[in-house]
């Protein structure tokens, strides 16, 4: 994550006066909503890969995800399980995919980030991410590749999260992917290797150690923490490898590209010309009036969700009020049936404090 200083927080603000989404946000510019709350917003893609494709950006101006700040990063990926489940239920899809571009190269055509939502399924005729076949690599260059993030990786991803290496127990529905492939990083929650079928010198997969198909189905740590983690392995190979840019590529539930369903996300360095066609051409609009209406509907209940509940109970001075109970206690001129109302206001502050 990039600390933001006030130099930084100058040039963005700049930025943010000629950014279009940033005007969407601000109700600028007309657009199909379908999401909001405090953190992030949503919307319908105009020239959509396919019907129901969503944009999910932070309301907050940034360019690329290593910018996003560390309270709006957790909201967001923590909270998009839920968004993914939304849209799966509108759009009565089996699956779903989740597409970032950091840079130009990788198909990014604004300065906010966003992150694209694709609701999938079998028949969708969208195969793009298939990965199914491995592309001819120059083989001592993809194995310095490696090396080189098989010794950096690691310490580059506990200096940035702060932890400890630790011991972790892979899960079950992964002792195979981590015996067949080369691992690279691997905590109580994800496993990272580099792909088997790499489309590219420095592809990486990333797999949650909570669940094997469905990332709707992740808790919000669970969710963040693999986000976290996929944006370091993207920072990693850009830095590493000297890319120009980086696609992130969450695949999740049954679609042509995922016929196993299995919940992976792919990080993919890009360069110009490389040559890689990761990016969709445009499809059917549909109606979007009509779509924006389906989704809104599924939406408003994680927006129900996320909303800041007000406080409802009373604040009292419990300790202050459990001296005066004891005080007026000791005091010899009460009368003989004073303690009796004493003792149920001690059994009142007792309730307050356990409610």
């Amino acid at each position: 994550m990039i600390t933001i200083t006030p130099e930084i927080k100058a040039q963005l603000d700049e930025q943010k006066k000629q950014c279009v989404f940033c005007k969407i946000i601000n109700g600028e510019m007309e657009t199909n909503k379908v999401y909001e709350d405090k953190i992030m917003f949503g919307t319908l893609d105009i020239n959509p890969a396919i019907e129901g494709h969503m944009l999910m950006m932070p309301k907050e101006h940034y360019p690329i995800l290593p910018y996003v700040q560390q309270k709006d990063f957790e909201h967001i990926f923590g909270n998009l399980p839920k968004i993914v489940n939304a849209l799966k239920k509108a759009m009565l899809a089996t699956g779903a995919t989740v597409f970032i571009a950091n840079g130009g190269v990788a198909g990014q055509q604004s300065p906010h980030f966003l992150i694209h939502l694709l609701p999938r399924e079998k028949g969708d005729k969208h195969y793009l991410y298939l990965f199914d076949k491995k592309k001819k690599l120059d083989a001592e260059k993809a194995k310095q590749t490696t090396d080189m993030l098989v010794q950096g990786l690691p310490g580059f991803i506990h200096s940035d999260l702060k932890t400890k290496p630790i011991q972790a127990k892979t899960a079950e529905f992964l002792s195979g992917i981590k015996s067949e492939q080369k691992v690279l990083y691997e905590d109580d929650k994800v496993l990272c290797v580099i792909y088997g079928h790499a489309q590219c010198i420095g592809h990486i997969a990333i797999y949650s150690q909570k669940e094997e198909h469905l990332f709707e189905k992740l808790d919000n740590d669970s969710a963040a923490h693999i986000f976290r983690i996929a944006s370091l392995c993207s920072s990693a190979v850009f830095n590493a490898m000297k890319s120009q840019g980086t696609n992130i590529i969450l695949k999740t539930g049954i679609s042509d590209d995922n016929p196993d369903g299995r919940l992976c996300i792919h990080i993919i360095p890009r360069f110009e010309n490389d040559e890689l066609k990761l990016m969709w051409e445009p499809g059917k609009k549909g109606d979007l009036k009509k779509i924006a209406s389906k989704l809104k509907d599924e939406m408003s209940y994680v927006e129900y969700e996320l909303k800041e509940k007000k406080e409802t109970k009373p604040k009292y001075d419990l300790d202050k009020a459990e001296r005066m109970v004891k005080l007026s206690s000791k005091e010899e001129h009460k009368p003989a049936h004073e303690p009796e109302e004493l003792d149920e206001i001690k059994k009142a502050i007792n309730r307050l404090r356990n409610a």
